[in-house]
């Protein structure tokens, strides 16, 4: 899998307080997939955990989880997040539960340091 580089990190970073939901969606989908570039963005996952889209909220989580113990400043916003995320189903035809992936997160975070 291609990384990105440093400059890319920084222009994804941007990308997710994008307008755009699309925009936000993919950057939080790139993160997802690339938890070592995502350390340098914790804090920014942090807040997209707040996102309007579940689709952002998801892969933000998916993305602290894959981090590890560095990402324990999101401890509290995850169990927030695993009892209380308003959609926890199925968009077009995907099923991402948010609700299950904060929980996944959280285990994550306590095992992995």
């Amino acid at each position: 899998m291609i990384q990105p580089t440093r400059k890319e990190i920084l222009k994804l970073k941007k990308m997710l307080t994008d307008e755009d939901d699309w925009m936000r969606k993919n950057a939080a989908w790139v993160f997802g997939n690339h938890p070592d570039e995502a350390r340098d963005v914790i804090p920014a996952l942090i807040r997209a955990l707040e996102d309007d889209d579940a689709y952002v909220r998801f892969w933000s989580a998916k993305a602290l989880g894959k981090i590890g113990s560095d990402a324990s400043d999101a401890l509290e916003m995850l169990n927030n997040m695993a009892e209380n995320d308003p959609f926890d189903g199925q968009f077009l035809m995907i099923k991402f539960p948010v609700r299950y992936m904060a929980r996944e997160a959280i285990d994550q975070i306590r095992d992995k340091p």
